[in-house]
């Protein structure tokens, strides 16, 4: 139950016309909040009901503007189709029908669109298109989250983002007076801080992040681990933070309680650039994530992949709000599996053993795969460095990228050792040092990827 007297409204919050309570400019986006939490947090039937309306929905729309769906859904009426009964769709099927069809949403519809992409951390960009509708939901549905889990809002908000290389300083700053967005007409939020850098210098970087004074700093958790490796845990003490919120990655368990040892509580968010928001973390619950059934329906294939002794099945989302880009069964390129409840009582799917993709998990001869794990913490206690990127390029062989001040045959050696003795004695390991690595133009820099 969301209790508004815990949050800080404005002091003229409120209409001051007659017949008035939320301003007109303001009830739009409060609708939105209030029928996204009703619908996450009430009844399930309910629930349910309408997910099955808006997939129905979504698929009579692309069945009438897109051959390719057309074909793939059949003439009979969307509303009798069986989400299971579609094929899964891949990410060649999406760009296919992006170039050949573009949106299926046109002006005539009355929304905007803009072409979009995701990062290409998959080694597959994907270029698709998104309504203004999406940009809306995914800001409302982002703010829910902190009311839903009864967080302070008047904590500072700021989000740490690397980006590919930029003119100096090497860093880009953005700033709002209130991370509430469009409901800082009600909302006195914290201020919110972008920082996206390119720059290797991270004490500028610590210091950028401290001079925000941040309750709520999202950020990919290798950063976090950088702090405390070069500050220890002191720096993370001398900020004022409520919240740890991990993208990009997952939060590794061993720095999720080095956190907690300090009161800090570090989250992950499970989210795709397709489709937004899929699932948040129990707050009980570390390896589960409530789905943000306002937004996807979430299966698991039937196909499963071993990985550490667990049978996980590919996860294929249907995004409900996909109108200008349908996302339908489509296969995000993560592991995992689903329950139809929480632990904690949650009363609707979650995903758990969230495993990332494929390319996170070493490959081995026999067919199964392992994690891999390499922190940078430990890296550093073998051989002192500044950035590495690790890579299976063969069933057998492993490469290794290192940028370090003191580039030396033996440290080659010790760190080639390291990862071997980590990732398992069947795998060669080559070790070498460079000047930069060319990590590309995507913004996630993957400290290992399989590429077999």
């Amino acid at each position: 139950m969301v209790d508004f007297s815990r949050f800080p409204l404005r002091p003229n919050a409120f209409s001051e016309r007659p017949l008035n309570i939320v301003k007109p400019e303001d009830k739009a986006a409060f609708a939105l909040l209030m029928e996204l939490v009703l619908l996450e947090t009430g009844s399930r039937a309910a629930r349910e009901a309408w997910q099955k309306a808006q997939l129905a929905n979504v698929l009579g729309h692309a069945q009438k503007r897109s051959r390719f769906w057309a074909a793939r859904i059949g003439p009979g009426k969307a509303s009798a189709v069986k989400l299971r009964k579609l094929p899964e769709q891949t990410r060649a099927e999406v760009l296919a029908q992006v170039k050949g069809e573009g949106p299926l949403l046109t002006r005539a519809d009355g929304v905007a669109t803009k072409a979009h992409f995701t990062s290409g951390s998959s080694g597959q960009p994907v270029t698709f298109h998104v309504s203004e509708a999406n940009a809306i939901y995914n800001e409302i549905r982002s703010f829910a989250q902190y009311l839903m889990e009864d967080r302070d809002l008047r904590a500072n908000w700021v989000r740490l983002k690397p980006a590919p290389p930029m003119p100096a300083p090497g860093y880009k700053i953005t700033r709002a007076d209130n991370f509430a967005g469009r409901l800082g007409g009600l909302f006195a939020a914290g201020k919110a801080t972008f920082i996206d850098f390119s720059t290797r210098d991270l004490g500028e970087v610590m210091r950028l992040v401290k001079s925000c004074q941040p309750g709520y700093l999202i950020v990919p958790p290798r950063y976090i681990e950088m702090f405390i490796e070069q500050a220890g845990l002191d720096y993370l003490k001398s900020l004022p933070l409520k919240l740890l919120i991990g993208i990009a990655e997952g939060v590794p368990e061993e720095l999720r309680k080095t956190c907690e040892s300090i009161g800090v509580t570090f989250v992950s968010t499970y989210s795709c650039e397709e489709v937004g928001v899929v699932g948040a973390q129990c707050r009980t619950q570390p390896d589960c994530f409530h789905v943000a059934t306002s937004n996807v329906i979430v299966e698991e294939s039937d196909d499963k992949v071993e990985v550490d002794g667990k049978a996980l099945g590919r996860l294929l989302v249907t995004h409900l709000h996909g109108y200008a880009t349908p996302f339908i069964r489509y296969d995000v390129g993560d592991l995992g599996t689903i329950q139809e409840s929480c632990p904690c009582g949650h009363d609707g799917p979650v995903v758990t053993n969230l495993f990332g993709r494929l390319l996170s998990s070493v490959k081995r001869r026999d067919g199964t795969r392992a994690s891999l794990y390499v922190r940078g913490q430990e890296m550093q206690r073998v051989h002192p460095l500044r950035e590495f990127r690790i890579r299976q390029t063969a069933l057998d062989l492993i490469e290794m990228d290192v940028v370090s001040d003191e580039p030396t045959p033996e440290g080659a050696l010790k760190l080639a050792d390291y990862v071997r003795a980590v990732a398992g004695e069947e795998f060669r390991v080559e070790a070498r040092f460079v000047d930069a690595i060319d990590w590309g133009p995507s913004p996630k820099r993957l400290a290992f990827r399989c590429e077999v």
